[in-house]
């Protein structure tokens, strides 16, 4: 049985093409946009002011993941946003683009008192 890794990748709407490209090792990443005009499934009267896309993966490796990621020709690289979830994890994990890497934003949460 394979281990599910839920993505959600945030990106600057001129960057949507840079997405479309993107592939995991053998197969093409295929991630949905919630936030395309065309396709009408974001809630409320106005659109996003970023493309989001979302996907479930099995046995996803998660360092080639961030490579490819980091990797991308992007426009408007401090943008991106990363937030993974393994199947079970309690949420997603966030990452931010900075410097050419995906690094993880901290949040109050993950620190521990006592």
């Amino acid at each position: 049985m394979s281990v599910v890794t839920n993505v959600l990748l945030l990106v600057d709407l001129e960057d949507v093409d840079v997405v479309a490209g993107m592939r995991f090792g053998r197969y093409r990443l295929c991630l949905t946009n919630l936030g395309n005009r065309e396709n009408a499934i974001w809630g409320g009267e106005k659109f996003p002011e970023c493309a989001m896309f979302t996907g479930s993966f099995g046995n996803l490796g998660e360092d080639f993941m961030f490579q490819q990621v980091a990797d991308c020709p992007w426009r408007a690289p401090d943008a991106v946003r990363l937030l993974v979830k393994h199947q079970d994890d309690e949420g997603f994990r966030v990452y931010f683009l900075t410097a050419g890497k995906l690094r993880r934003a901290i949040v109050v949460s993950d620190f521990h008192h006592g």
